[in-house]
């Protein structure tokens, strides 16, 4: 692997830039932004550990970024938290943190107390009506907002986030989508109002398409790409796209590696998956009733059983019984679960993964394994005896 330079203000540096993925929730959807890929999660208390073990397995990492796959502002305290420890623990790597603005001005002082070089900002648009043809939906807070309305707290919030970043010094990076015939008028005037916020510079990146994207949505043209970046570099520095911001140079060797943190061991060889209809990760632990159990035959992943959960309440002595019922299981995998919980069940040596998403996927980064082994009308919720493996 050859390490690359950053030249992103603030941030320039030669080596290999780590993505942490930490930032389990979704506060807004983009139509036009292809669904990130959501593996298991690290967990604040694990990040440590986790850079440790890619930089023995990369060597020269120079900076770790939280980037995703969801919004590392929509849990601060998670990133923070995760942040505080590695600073602590790597005093030598620039830290960096993506955001697309919500909530991110009210903790700029604790950014720049922990001396995050960089700051990147996703900013598409600077009226509420595009924003709301760009995004499906936005959710601010705990509020439940019309679409209007929530979209134009997200511009007034990437406004006063960029400002706050700015007075604590702190460089920002915009990151902003072009979508021809939706947002291509926009990147002359969002540019313009992030240089005078204080941002340092914007990337302009075309739109590609995707399974799932909006069927009249194209890619920008040479020329329509060129016309919105000079547009934009009229207020702004224009910079091209960074491979060691976007974890490029570590992605392909990263691959398993959340895996090998709480891996299967041959005294814990399976997974347990929390789920409501046996084809995503969709239940929380307080909720679960029963868990399905996955292992691993032949480099491929097979449901070997079914399992109750303890019956919810009972505090501490709940989560001992669920270590005891899962004590063949290396990883717990949930939709969600309180901080609680999951240091109790760690005290037992069983992880708790935060994922979503589908259990096949889920099941085979926890296990490291290709897929899922598939049988001819297969029932996704089979009786089977509680300990049926």
């Amino acid at each position: 692997m050859h390490a690359s330079t950053c030249r992103c203000p603030g941030a320039t540096h030669t080596g290999i830039s780590l993505p942490l993925p930490l930032a389990g929730r979704v506060n807004a959807l983009c139509r036009y932004s292809p669904p990130a890929h959501v593996g298991p999660l690290v967990e604040p208390e694990q990040a440590v550990e986790y850079v440790r073990q890619a930089k023995a397995a990369l060597g020269d990492i120079a900076a770790v970024s939280i980037t995703g796959p969801g919004e590392p502002m929509a849990q601060p305290g998670r990133t923070l938290q995760a942040l505080v420890a590695l600073r602590q623990a790597f005093p030598e790597l620039a830290l960096r943190v993506s955001s697309n603005g919500l909530g991110l001005a009210e903790h700029a002082e604790t950014l720049a107390r922990l001396n995050v070089g960089l700051v990147t900002l996703r900013a598409h648009a600077v009226s509420v009506d595009t924003l709301t043809r760009l995004f499906a939906w936005i959710r601010p807070s705990v509020r439940t907002l019309t679409i209007k309305l929530a979209a134009g707290e997200m511009l007034a919030a990437q406004v006063l986030a960029v400002q706050a970043l700015h007075g604590q010094g702190l460089n920002v990076k915009v990151h902003s989508l072009l979508v021809p015939g939706i947002n291509d008028a926009e990147m002359g005037p969002l540019a313009r109002i992030m240089a005078e916020a204080g941002a340092s510079c914007m990337h302009v990146h075309p739109f590609a398409p995707f399974a799932g994207a909006p069927e009249d949505a194209r890619p920008p043209t040479a020329e329509e790409l060129g016309k919105a970046r000079n547009k934009a570099g009229s207020h702004l520095e224009q910079i091209d796209a960074c491979r060691t911001c976007a974890g490029q140079d570590s992605a392909s060797a990263l691959a398993g590696l959340t895996a090998k943190a709480g891996g299967p061991t041959a005294e814990r060889p399976y997974v347990a998956v929390a789920t409501t209809d046996g084809a995503e990760v969709n239940e929380h632990l307080g909720r679960a009733v029963r868990l399905l159990i996955y292992g691993a035959d032949g480099g491929m992943g097979r449901m070997v059983g079914v399992r109750q959960a303890p019956e919810p309440g009972g505090g501490e002595e709940r989560w001992k019984k669920l270590a005891e019922t899962l004590a063949d299981c290396c990883a717990l995998l949930v939709a969600d679960a309180g901080e609680t919980p999951r240091a109790a069940l760690a005290g037992h040596g069983l992880q708790v993964r935060r994922v979503g998403g589908f259990i096949e996927d889920a099941v085979a980064d926890a296990l490291g394994l290709k897929g899922l082994q598939r049988k001819k009308n297969q029932d996704c919720n089979p009786s089977i005896d509680s300990q049926g493996d």
